[in-house]
């Protein structure tokens, strides 16, 4: 049996906005821990919707972790960003066996006083499953592509229509 994590987190900052994504503004949106991200995405047209559906049809046995999402504001809280990745970071260290790890991102979001989130998170990941496994990411089709992000990921993949009615397939590929 192939093991393999999924989480995610989205947010598209613009910083212009006054309006922090602070922690609370993700619980209000989308905050799907555990197997309730399944149940809540798992058939629609959702990236996780799309890896859902793949690993059901190859036989994986999928492991989820948190899923976030805020709508566009301004950028999110270090704190935010902390809360989510520490959580998805720990989900992914109870599992006794992960073969590869599929992300849901978004690639356009700000952190106060981290200029690459995205590239970050994908660190983080990578430092803990080392570099024989595969680490995939889903991006919108503006993503802010870093060296960082194309350092730490085995594929990045993104929409391919606008408007996006491509998620699907995005998580699919």
């Amino acid at each position: 049996m192939f093991d393999v994590f999924v989480a995610g987190v989205w947010h598209e900052s613009n910083t212009f906005s006054p309006l922090p994504a602070d922690l609370q503004r993700f619980r209000d949106y989308q905050w799907l821990e555990g197997q309730a991200m399944f149940a809540a995405l798992a058939g629609t047209n959702t990236e996780i919707g799309g890896m859902y559906g793949a690993a059901a049809e190859c036989g994986f046995r999928l492991h989820p972790g948190l899923y976030a999402a805020a709508i566009p504001s301004g950028p999110v809280t270090r704190e935010a960003f902390e809360a989510i990745a520490q959580s998805i970071v720990a989900a992914l260290r109870t599992l006794p066996r992960c073969d590869a790890v599929l992300l849901a991102l978004h690639g356009a979001m700000s952190v106060d006083g981290l200029p690459d989130a995205e590239g970050d998170l994908l660190r983080r990941i990578r430092d803990f499953i080392g570099t024989g496994r595969p680490l995939a990411a889903s991006l919108d089709l503006h993503a802010n592509v870093t060296d960082e992000m194309v350092r730490h990921a085995s594929i990045l993949t993104s929409f391919r229509t606008t408007p996006h009615v491509d998620q699907y397939e995005t998580g699919v590929r």
